[in-house]
């Protein structure tokens, strides 16, 4: 029977599980029919549903470098304050556990933003909706490693290791993946920069490998943290991240329909899942 240390019902930490379990089940289904307005589906221009025209009154659009910087900081600096404020009490297990969700994003706060497109804008409000989900889940997964575990049990090599080798496969894929559509992005620059269906690697068997492998990256930190709030960072992420995936897969589908209509690859490509879904 699986027993999870970081569950405390006295405790601030267990109702923002609560809080986030519960926000999953609407955010799942809404983002299966609405289209997130960002990336792809993002047009600064007046055209869209009335909502989002009167959000681009009320808020200002900014530069995607600075929106990422805002969005990813605080599980940076939350993170770095917790290790500063419970230095005294640290052990190794504390610093192997979070060290994983440290270097995710210490990655995409201070070097991803540099590599993406330049000249894209994102919504101000969609920026801090982001800034407020990483806030809260920052402090839910750093209270729960270093004040509400007390002991990881006798266990706790094993799923490290079994956890640290699915989290560094799903880091390796989802940055190989962005990096991979950056490239190829940037080679068809001089043809308007017009959007391509990227090739090569997991995007031969889907159109969002970069999701599946940042989904691969929390269900192994869930695996090492042996935490509550591992699993629920874990299926928050695929309540926003697979509805995502799905709309990219029919984007790209209705984009290049010729493509997909002949290309045999691209006929069996799946969304976000290989050879799933």
């Amino acid at each position: 029977m699986v027993h999870f240390g970081d569950i405390d019902k006295d405790d601030y930490n267990f109702y923002i599980q609560i809080c986030f379990l519960v926000l999953d089940i609407p955010i799942f289904l809404c983002l299966l029919f609405i289209k997130a307005y960002y990336g792809k589906f993002f047009n600064k221009s007046e055209d869209g549903n009335c909502i989002q025209k009167l959000l681009r009154k009320i808020f200002p659009v900014i530069p995607s470098r600075i929106s990422w910087i805002i969005q990813e900081c605080p599980c940076v600096f939350i993170t770095i304050f917790f290790i500063i404020y419970y230095y005294e009490n640290l052990n190794y297990k504390n610093i192997l556990v979070i060290s994983p969700f440290l270097i995710h994003y210490i990655h995409r706060t201070f070097i991803f933003p540099f590599v993406i497109h330049s000249s894209k804008n994102n919504p101000l409000e969609i920026t801090l909706m982001a800034f407020t989900f990483c806030f809260f889940n920052a402090i839910m997964i750093n209270r729960s490693i270093f004040f509400l575990i007390k002991d990881y049990g006798d266990e706790f090599l094993l799923n490290y290791i079994f956890g640290l080798a699915i989290f560094l496969l799903g880091i390796y894929i989802n940055i190989h993946s962005d990096y991979s559509m950056i490239k190829q992005r940037n080679a068809n620059q001089d043809e308007n920069n017009k959007y391509i269906i990227p090739r090569g690697f997991m995007y031969e068997l889907i159109s969002c490998p970069n999701y599946f492998g940042e989904l691969t990256e929390w269900l192994g930190f869930f695996i090492l943290s042996n935490s509550f709030s591992g699993l629920v960072f874990f299926i928050s992420t695929f309540a926003n991240l697979f509805p995502r995936a799905i709309q990219y897969h029919q984007w790209y589908k209705n984009k290049f329909k010729e493509e997909f209509a002949t290309d045999k690859d691209l006929i069996q490509r799946k969304a976000i899942v290989p050879f799933l879904f």
